[in-house]
């Protein structure tokens, strides 16, 4: 499997891929006085496969006012990486926040490199080790998908501790916490109507509302009071987007298809899931229907990670390679895959809605005329002109 590890907040996911691996400082153990431990809010140990999992770290001394924890929230190659280790890894998934594109491999060929920009530094956060443990919070499914019911083992390994005094920094290690994850279809299926008719509310609410900029007639603080409004619904369907995105089987990847519709909003809600999908075929064969619906709005990135799936599930084993020679192997077959991606959308873009219409034909003509750095476009211009009449 390709190791594509994901940096998010102050947390990385480690899953054996070493060479993956960020090098962090070697810094001393902290003594024993200070103790680090993994748990669950509530203290739970068991978990559905598909549940989201909320895990706290807490920190506690013998030695109050000593130490300090540092709650980093820095990007990659920056300070305050703290690795977490789940075994066994080959049921262990890390979630990627890059989206799938073929757009490396179709520009393999092309002379000019890439350049990846660094994140944006934040700012680290110190909290004074007293009395009261500090606890940090995070969900372990955002950061890592568990693919079967078993036993995990959950290891970690934190280079956040501060001596206040002579501002050292430490490492605490937690003591392994294991959590059993079981497999319930009912459970899935009820959480996935739970969370799908919880979202559906909300969204009908927040498409009934008028927005601010046309009610010209509202005070100042109705204004106010209907834009916190729309917040709290927008937050609502995002939070049972959440939920329906982890559970994962086969009919809830229908169903966050089904609500995907290629907007900028659907898309920030489902994309990414729908992306780290465990079930690659299914993704495939239900965004190639999906794209041809009326309010379906086609997109560049869109056609692009389409044609990436394709190569996925055709030569998994050179996709999955990721290097420059693997690139250009797929080039000349990734846009051959595109051209068939754009002779299946050109049917359905005059029936499509407006919006829909307007952005899928935008796409079709920009895809049809670009050359990849090869010497042709990947459409001929009297035959893509042709298609849309």
């Amino acid at each position: 499997m390709n190791c594509r590890i994901r940096f998010a907040r102050w947390f990385l996911l480690a899953m054996g891929c070493a060479a993956s691996r960020p090098v962090l400082a070697q810094t001393p153990a902290a003594p024993p006085e200070v103790k680090l431990e993994l748990r669950a809010p509530d203290g739970r140990t068991e978990f559905h496969l598909g549940e989201r999992i909320q895990l706290l770290e807490v920190y506690t001394t013998a030695a109050p006012g000593k130490y300090s924890v540092l709650d980093s929230k820095l990007e990659p190659n920056q300070r305050g990486l703290h690795p977490i280790q789940v075994a066994p890894a080959e049921y262990v998934v890390a979630r990627n926040s890059a989206s799938v594109s073929a757009e490396p491999i179709l520009m393999a060929n092309c002379a000019t490199g890439s350049t990846v920009a660094p994140g944006p530094v934040m700012r680290e956060h110190a909290e004074i080790l007293g009395a009261k443990p500090v606890e940090l919070s995070f969900e372990l499914t955002a950061e890592v998908q568990l693919t079967r019911p078993g036993v995990y083992t959950l290891q970690a390994t934190r280079h956040n501790i501060r001596n206040t005094a002579t501002k050292a920094e430490l490492t605490v290690e937690a003591k392994p916490l294991q959590i059993t994850v079981v497999e319930d279809p009912g459970w899935s299926h009820s959480e996935l109507e739970e969370s799908a008719s919880q979202f559906e509310i909300a969204r009908g609410a927040y498409e009934s509302m008028k927005p601010a900029e046309k009610s010209p007639d509202a005070s100042p603080s109705q204004a106010a009071a209907e834009e916190l409004q729309r917040k709290q619904l927008s937050a609502k369907m995002h939070e049972a987007a959440r939920n329906m995105s982890a559970i994962d089987t086969e009919e809830s990847l229908a169903r966050i298809v089904g609500y995907f519709d290629g907007s900028i909003e659907s898309e920030q809600m489902f994309w990414q899931s729908i992306q780290e999908s465990r079930h690659r075929r299914q993704v495939l064969d239900l965004l190639s229907n999906r794209m041809l619906q009326p309010d379906f709005r086609v997109t560049p990135q869109f056609l692009e990670a389409m044609t990436a799936f394709s190569l996925e599930s055709e030569q998994p084993f050179v996709y999955r390679q990721d290097t420059p020679d693997s690139r250009k192997q797929l080039s000349s077959r990734a846009r051959d895959i595109l051209k068939s991606q754009l002779l299946a959308l050109a049917p359905s873009i005059n029936s499509k809605d407006p919006a829909a219409r307007d952005v899928s034909r935008a796409t079709f003509l920009d895809l049809a005329k670009r050359k990849y750095c090869a010497a042709d476009p990947i459409l001929d211009p009297a035959q893509a002109a042709q298609l849309l009449q």
